[in-house]
């Protein structure tokens, strides 16, 4: 049977999720993981997402029962959406329970699929930046977020293997990149910037973002027409900053992380500040 060619990197990412999850031992799935959760709490939230975001909307399409109720504007949106599930989670729920909900989440998703749907189909995703997008953008963001926790595990973990496919870090690294705009803080005003975020090795790559006249956005550029450059040295240096595991004072004393102007640093900062709980993500 030929490989569907939307699911075919889904089940990649799975499957290198399912092999680091795997790997897990019972004092494993009780450490922390990051500053609110444990390793457990991984497939059960791996679960809910693809069921209730991914699966479960591209079923309804653009019927009555597409989910355009309910949009996240804000951390805080999103943070109490995750809330009502760990709520209702039982207290003994054993992760054995919860991974194997993880894999019927998936199941739904592959009916979902293969249940004759276009690429181009549209569907309603309550994700912030997405809203009405079509399949093809529902998978890539599963694919992506699935990718997410994967690589923050993995560099929590300390585990040097399994490694994803190149073109899936790369598209992921993509992905989360281009969410930095969402918060960004300046005017038309504001001088014009541009960083270029460089991470060499497997899967790795160069964007730039620029800001100018007010408008931030986000291309896949090598070029040296920048005010900054943050280079990583590795795919595991960019996840380890990008979800908070480690500082880059420690990433730069490490060796792992190069920035070209610790002043323009501090400028993008500034620009791009982390989201508060109440920031609103920009349309």
């Amino acid at each position: 049977m030929e490989a569907d060619p939307l699911l075919e990197p889904l089940d990649s990412i799975w499957a290198d999720i399912d092999e680091l999850l795997g790997d897990f031992s019972a004092s494993d799935w009780e450490r922390v993981h990051g500053p609110d959760w444990r390793f457990d709490d991984i497939p059960f939230h791996l679960a809910y997402f693809d069921r209730e975001l991914i699966a479960r909307p591209v079923v309804a399409g653009a019927g009555p029962n597409a989910p355009t109720s309910r949009v996240f504007r804000t951390l805080r949106d999103l943070n109490e959406w995750n809330d009502t599930f760990f709520a209702d989670r039982p207290t003994d729920q054993a992760v054995e329970r919860s991974l194997a909900d993880m894999h019927a989440a998936r199941d739904e998703i592959r009916a979902a699929i293969g249940d004759g749907r276009s690429a181009d189909a549209p569907v309603f995703v309550s994700l912030p930046a997405a809203g009405w997008v079509d399949v093809a953008g529902a998978i890539k963001r599963v694919r992506t977020h699935t990718w997410n926790h994967f690589a923050e595990a993995r560099v929590r973990h300390g585990r040097a293997a399994p490694v994803p496919d190149a073109d899936i870090s790369h598209d992921a690294i993509g992905v989360n990149l281009s969410y930095r705009p969402l918060f960004c803080v300046a005017d038309e005003s504001t001088a014009p910037f541009a960083a270029r975020w460089s991470i060499r090795g497997h899967g790795g790559g160069d964007w730039v973002i620029r800001i100018r006249d007010g408008v931030c956005n986000v291309v896949e550029d090598a070029s040296d027409d920048v005010d900054l450059t943050l280079t990583f040295e590795d795919v595991d240096a960019f996840a380890s900053m990008n979800f908070v595991v480690t500082p880059p004072p420690a990433l730069i004393e490490q060796g792992r992380l190069e920035v070209s102007d610790p002043a323009a640093m501090a400028r993008l900062a500034e620009l791009i500040p982390p989201p508060t709980p109440d920031t609103v993500f920009a349309a």
